[in-house]
């Protein structure tokens, strides 16, 4: 599904949008948007406006092509999609519009949902219950959601790790909204939620340390665990061959063997991230990571020749 949003509001996160902002998009849209717009849930916050309640319960961030700003828009159809934390499809901003992908088979009469927040990725049942209620004003009935099952006990396990990873790799500690307090079971607890994000003790990781090779290994794989995918597991596989890639040029000026199971990595990494971007985007979006795959490899093989000559020639 492809989809252009219909009203944007510039340089504001949702919940800075006051009811002035509204009316003004809203005088600029057509009868039939307006009808559109004023028939998308209402949600249950305390706001001053219907308007305003409706624009807040359902815009999206959108980011312009420039990279100088953001705003919230709405997206009617986009709009409608009810949430999962275990959601069969994703979103993603392309230029101007939105496109909405399947993240695996979606059977017919099945309904299509998506994650409302990326927050979810690393909460347990609970924590996300707690928003749900707080925020959303609905219970998500997922399996990973099931308190009761096998199956959630294990997601909550995942999800607290990913948390872990996806903080450490930016130098930060996790929240303490996305952690349950202490003591606290998996299925009742008055969870927080809010909290600040402070820096890490050991600061941020560098990107071509051996510690952040395996940070970002270990979050696609849970992620992918978790039936969390997309595109951002390809991130992760592409940010560890990145990583290790930066690490060769030092072997090559001290003068030391790479060991091969680097170049392996990367490849295999690299092609990972690739049949994934093949599965959840158009060929010519995908078309440059095969670029990015031919360069690499040409790029392996030019080093690992320089690095063999060069022990051939110290003998």
């Amino acid at each position: 599904m492809k989809e252009k949003p219909i009203a944007f509001i510039n340089n504001k996160h949702a919940h800075d949008i006051i009811d002035s902002d509204v009316e003004e998009v809203f005088s600029t849209i057509s009868k039939t948007e307006k009808e559109a717009f004023l028939a998308l849930w209402e949600g249950s916050r305390s706001l001053q406006t219907k308007r305003l309640r409706i624009y807040r319960s359902n815009c999206f961030k959108w980011d312009n092509d420039n990279g100088k700003g953001f705003g919230a828009c709405i997206s009617l159809q986009l709009s409608r999609l009810n949430h999962s934390c275990l959601p069969n499809a994703a979103w993603r901003q392309e230029h101007n519009y939105f496109r909405v992908f399947a993240l695996r088979p979606i059977s017919k009469g099945e309904e299509i949902t998506v994650c409302y927040n990326q927050d979810f990725f690393w909460m347990i049942a609970v924590q996300r219950k707690a928003l749900q209620d707080h925020i959303y004003k609905f219970s998500c009935d997922c399996k990973a959601c099931d308190t009761n099952t096998e199956f959630s006990r294990a997601s909550d396990k995942r999800r607290t790790r990913i948390g872990l990873l996806h903080f450490r790799l930016q130098g930060l500690m996790v929240p303490s909204f996305c952690l349950p307090p202490p003591g606290s079971s998996n299925t009742s607890a008055s969870m927080p939620l809010g909290g600040s994000v402070a820096a890490h003790p050991g600061g941020l990781l560098e990107r071509w340390s051996d510690s952040a090779v395996q940070v970002q290994c270990q979050l696609a794989e849970l992620l992918q665990a978790e039936g969390l995918l997309g595109v951002a597991v390809a991130g992760h596989y592409d940010g560890a061959a990145n990583a290790l890639c930066e690490q060769l040029p030092m072997y090559v000026k001290s003068r030391q063997p790479i060991p091969m199971i680097k170049f392996e990595n990367i490849l295999k990494w690299k092609r990972q991230a690739l049949a994934m971007r093949r599965t959840y985007m158009m060929k010519e979006e995908y078309q440059p990571y095969e670029d990015d795959l031919a360069i690499f490899q040409s790029f392996c093989t030019s080093l690992l020749r320089g690095t063999m000559s060069a022990q051939v020639s110290d003998k």
